[in-house]
Order: C-alpha cells, then structure tokens, then sequence
C-alpha cells in the first residue's frame, strides 16, 4: 500500500481557500487520494491546529 503524507501548506491551501494555491492543491488531493493513502502526521496537524 502507497502512502501519502501532506504538508501543513496544502492543507492551509484549503482551510484558508488560498485563491493562488486552492484549487491546484484540491485537484492534487484529490488526485493521489485515488491509489494512495492520505497521511498527517503529528508535526503538520500541531502546525495547523493553532
């Protein structure tokens, strides 16, 4: 099984609905969340969390 583990910035992309960023980072997810498994790990959700 592949895995995939997201940055802190694509997620900010989407939570703040970035209009430079938002739509490319959406289009990926959506992509690799197709024959991957999405990943966070502690570090990147302590990033976003705040």
């Amino acid at each position: 099984m592949n895995g995939i583990l997201i940055d802190s910035c694509i997620l900010l992309d989407l939570f703040t609905n970035d209009p430079k960023w938002g739509d490319r980072s959406e289009n990926i997810l959506d992509k690799y969340s197709q024959t991957n498994t999405l990943y966070i790990n502690s570090i990147v959700y302590t990033e976003i969390s705040i």
